[in-house]
């Protein structure tokens, strides 16, 4: 047996009810090798392998600091309040870990000086930062805005109460000593592993590890997410709350901005908000644009004059809140300075747009205006552009795969019994391979209900359709389901039909509360039944019987009105490839498995997933699709054994 084979087994032997799971053994091995021979690891490992032990076990008995990124700031909360505290308790030595979060988590205390200064002295915003002030005076408060003991309204956190990079002054701040972020960030320095995530990681790597401290080795949980990630990572956004805010701070801090720049950029602004409010709700991909052109070419020059205007201003007139001489010439160079990056940056992004949009050829990016319905406190929609690079699979190629050791795991990471779309979306060439048999006796725990004779998607009937499949269906399984839609209006059709049926089991709706209170609604019903779309289809872990049946309305594909899945789909096109088998397929083939995966968490659960899409069966591609998922027995009646035997009531 291996060290780390021998380590895995002692740290877990103590558990009640361990029980030796080959799988794990299997896949800590195999890491182990991959440590030792820096090599990249791929492998698919299902709910109930013990992943996480088999991946953080051989990371520390390999004695050098590890990354650890993880898909959402839950399983990173997850691993760093539960995993990696069990097992520093359990594994024989010391070591040291700390989370690695972005800036604007973090309290500013220079902003929030400044918005004590310049906030109305009555108000809800008021009341919140004096809230704030009060903890963080306290001493007992660490500055993370998720440790907060209550909620700060998300637009005063961004406005007022935390920095972007840009906004940042540094080692010169004058609290540079007791800023939380640097706090932090010293607390990594010391890390043996340093639980990250994917958002940060990927932000690291397109600023060349400025982030993150110097490391050889991460290991990607939720490894599915990395390419959405990196795609978000590397995406170019502008919008009217970047101008404002610009604004904003220059007109707090310079005393005498010429009007002249103001309004320039008012008008520059008014010019976009013009050319934006054609656009209705949703997204809309962007083509070759005269009139946002010229948009994009008025900002860049107005921004250039107020970047010029920013480095001529004298001390003087700035507005400055140091207490003796000496800090308030440091605290002015450090102002000067954040005023002019902040500039910079938002004149750089537009500078992107005039780029792109007047380039002959620039098919490996795609732009799009997104319109948000506003908010209680906004004046009107939100408006923003993004400009995202088609495919990452070149830059993480360059400046990633080559310079670390690798592990990417997931539930969900083979299509057609292959690691090879994954590897190829990310630009992964060379790894071991491993997927991992699941540790779940799928045959006998739980059926795939295919129903009969439903019409295809695309009908104006088919919700009424699944519906009257669906009533049946609750019944049967005394509701205790989770049924997900690849739409909103979708959900909200068969929502209103579903009261209708007067069903005796409490039901509620993604839209009904946040997604933790659903969670913990649904887990203290006996026969809930809970109707949700996308966030739910990945990160739903509800073992035991309060969750029996995960329906799935139809399957996932991407939607075809999607910027960036139209910009992909007319690139594949224009190369004369397969674009549905190389990229719509698989991409299917990756959330349905999550979708799927809701439904069985411990070898204990039992259950039904009905996939109601009638293209499973029916298609050629079904095949391809079936062959993909667990092995569970295909029924096409509720009235076939398998359910009887499930549900025998």
């Amino acid at each position: 047996m291996s060290f780390v084979a021998e380590r895995l087994h002692s740290v877990l032997a103590g558990l009640p009810r361990f029980e030796e799971r080959p799988q794990q053994v299997q896949m800590a091995m195999t890491i182990e090798r991959a440590l030792a021979e820096t090599v990249h690891a791929v492998i698919e490992a299902g709910t109930g392998s013990g992943k996480t032990m088999a991946y953080l076990i051989p990371l520390l008995a390999h004695s050098e600091r590890a990354v650890v990124s993880t898909g959402t700031i839950a399983l990173q909360s997850q691993l760093m309040d539960k995993d990696i505290r069990f097992l520093a308790s359990q594994y024989g030595r010391p070591f040291q870990y700390a989370v690695a979060k972005g800036r604007m988590n973090y309290l500013c205390l220079e902003h929030a000086l400044e918005a004590d200064r310049v906030l109305p002295p009555a108000g809800e915003d008021r009341t919140q930062l004096d809230n704030v002030m009060t903890v963080w005076r306290s001493g007992g408060w660490d500055g993370d805005v998720s440790t907060l003991p209550f909620k700060v309204e998300g637009r005063l956190w961004r406005q007022e109460l935390t920095a972007s990079s840009d906004e940042c002054h540094g080692s010169r701040c004058r609290f540079f000593a007791e800023c939380p972020y640097i706090r932090a960030r010293k607390k990594l320095e010391t890390a043996d592993i340093i639980v990250a995530n994917h958002a940060l990681y990927m932000t690291d790597v397109s600023t060349g590890g400025a982030i993150l401290p110097p490391h050889k080795i991460v290991v990607f949980d939720e490894a599915h997410k990395i390419e959405s990630a990196a795609v978000s990572a590397f995406t170019v956004q502008v919008g009217r709350y970047a101008t404002r805010s610009l604004l904003r701070r220059v007109n707090r801090r310079l005393k005498e901005f010429p009007f002249t720049l103001e309004k320039a950029l008012a008008d520059a602004d008014e010019q976009f908000l013009t050319w934006a409010e054609k656009s209705p709700p949703g997204s809309r991909r962007l083509f070759k644009d005269t009139r946002l052109l010229d948009v994009a070419h008025g900002f860049t020059e107005v921004l250039e004059q107020v970047a010029d205007d920013i480095r001529k201003t004298p001390v003087e007139h700035l507005e400055l809140f140091a207490d003796t001489p000496e800090s308030a010439k440091t605290e002015a160079a450090a102002c000067r300075d954040s005023l002019l990056a902040q500039t910079q940056s938002l004149q750089s992004r537009w500078q992107h747009f005039a780029e792109v949009l007047s380039a002959p050829d620039a098919s490996d990016f795609v732009q799009w205006i997104e319109v948000q319905e506003a908010g209680s406190r906004n004046e009107g929609p939100l408006y923003y552009l993004n400009s995202a690079p088609l495919d990452v699979a070149e830059f993480l190629g360059e400046n990633l795969w080559p310079h670390k050791t690798a592990v990417l795991t997931s539930a969900t990471l083979a299509t057609g019994g292959s690691m090879d779309y994954v590897k190829g979306r990310l630009g992964l060439l060379h790894s071991m391979d491993l997927a991992l048999p699941s540790s779940f006796d799928y045959t006998t725990q739980c059926a795939l209900y295919c129903p009969n004779g439903l019409p295809n998607p695309n009908t104006p009937t088919y919700n009424t359709a699944i519906t009257a499949v669906l009533v049946p269906l609750l019944q049967k399984t005394y509701g205790r389901a989770l049924v997900l839609f690849t739409s909103y209006k979708a959900m909200r059709e068969v929502a209103a039909m579903l009261m209708e049926a007067n069903l005796p089991f409490p039901m509620r709706t993604q839209e009904d509360a946040s997604r933790p209170r659903l969670l913990s609604w649904f887990r203290g019903e006996e026969n809930p039944v809970l109707l949700a779309t996308a966030t739910f289809w990945e990160g739903v872990d509800i073992p035991g019987s309060t969750l029996s049946c995960v329906v799935i309305d139809r399957l996932p594909f991407a939607h075809p009105n999607d910027p960036v899945v139209q910009a992909v789909v007319d690139r594949l096109k224009a190369q004369g490839r397969d674009w549905f088998n190389e990229y719509s397929l698989p991409n299917a083939i990756l959330s349905l498995k999550q979708g799927f995966g809701r439904l069985i968490r411990s070898r204990q659960d039992t259950g039904v997933v009905c996939i109601m899409d009638p293209r499973l069966m029916s298609m050629p591609y079904g095949r391809v699709i079936r062959e993909s998922l667990p092995p569970a027995p295909i029924v096409r009646s509720l009235e076939a054994k398998e359910i009887q035997r499930l549900f025998p009531g």
